[in-house]
């Protein structure tokens, strides 16, 4: 069972640099007007050019019921391809702030999927992003900007370094 209580003062639980794979796919968006902001959808697609190449397609819903109380994300990490060739996908989800600063723990969905499959994934975001608020007040992001930083890691589809061409 994983602990929900959020040190601020761990350190980075993955460190991005250290994930091997041959097709890594990186996308930031804004969040402005964060505290009043209900609701947030995001659709970002992907595709490698490999031996055995995948299409991916990830959905981002951000919601919150009260302002800072608690933000719900819903991620769906899809495979649009068809292949039947099962590849790894990696998702890592960060908060930072406008001023550049990263939550130390990444939201990550983790899975196995031929080109019909899908992963589905909620992640209530209770502690985690205090750590961005302004110093001064505990209560607003600086500037009312949340970025959200998406990456996907795609592993096990061209282990042979000649098979693999990737275009990232």
């Amino acid at each position: 069972m994983e602990d929900d209580n959020f040190d601020p003062n761990m350190v980075d639980q993955v460190d991005d640099s250290k994930i091997f794979a041959k097709h890594k796919f990186e996308n930031n968006f804004s969040l402005i007007d964060v505290l009043g902001l209900e609701e947030f959808k995001e659709e970002l697609e992907y595709k490698t050019w490999c031996h055995t190449s995948s299409s991916w397609e990830i959905q981002i819903q951000m919601e919150k019921e009260v302002p800072f109380n608690n933000f719900n994300i819903f991620v769906t990490l899809r495979r649009i391809d068809l292949s039947n060739s099962v590849v790894h996908g990696l998702l890592l989800i960060w908060l930072l702030n406008i001023e550049g600063k990263k939550c130390p723990i990444p939201y990550r969905l983790e899975c196995e999927l031929d080109g019909r499959g899908a992963a589905y994934e909620v992640f209530a975001v209770d502690q985690h992003y205090r750590c961005l608020l302004r110093d001064d007040d505990y209560l607003t992001f600086p500037d009312d900007v949340l970025i959200v930083k998406v990456q996907l890691f795609v592993r096990r589809c061209c282990e042979n370094k000649l098979l693999c061409c990737s275009k990232l």
